[in-house]
């Protein structure tokens, strides 16, 4: 590698490869002259890929964690879907039961408030005929006090 300094800008030269060809080399080759242009130094881009590496290798760790975390999650469904689908069965069926007991309680309630009517209406023509009985009983009573007269 040699590096020519013209008082413009730096040029990088390698195996007789102008730093243009090299740019269209490889990317990673493109990067690290950016790199070496903008004032870094070659130890400093060996820390930094080796803080990438680290961070690579921390990602794949976490990966294969929530991997096998998932993995675990899917197999705890499967092993409860059985039972999960016996109690939506019976969810349902509480579900079509208590629309049952619903209608009932309602047809019910309704032949309550009829039977109640139908009592205050019985209670209402039970005191008129007392009423009437009572009345009758004092007019036979004042009659027959006449006729005795």
């Amino acid at each position: 590698l040699r590096i020519r300094f013209n008082n413009k800008y730096t040029c990088f030269t390698f195996l007789g490869l102008s730093e243009e060809e090299l740019r269209q080399l490889n990317p990673s080759v493109a990067a690290t002259l950016s790199a070496l242009k903008r004032g870094h130094s070659l130890t400093q881009l060996y820390t930094d890929y080796v803080q990438v590496v680290e961070d690579r290798d921390q990602l794949k760790l976490d990966k294969q964690r929530l991997t096998e975390y998932m993995e675990q999650m899917v197999d705890e469904l499967k092993e409860k879907a059985p039972l999960l689908r016996n109690q939506q069965e019976e969810y349902r069926k509480l579900q079509t039961e208590l629309k049952e007991l619903t209608s009932c309680y309602q047809c019910t309630a309704k032949k309550l408030e009829e039977a109640q009517l139908q009592k205050r209406e019985s209670e209402r023509r039970a005191g008129f005929y007392r009423r009437e009985t009572s009345r009758l009983k004092q007019t036979c009573s004042d009659l027959s006090k006449q006729v005795s007269r």
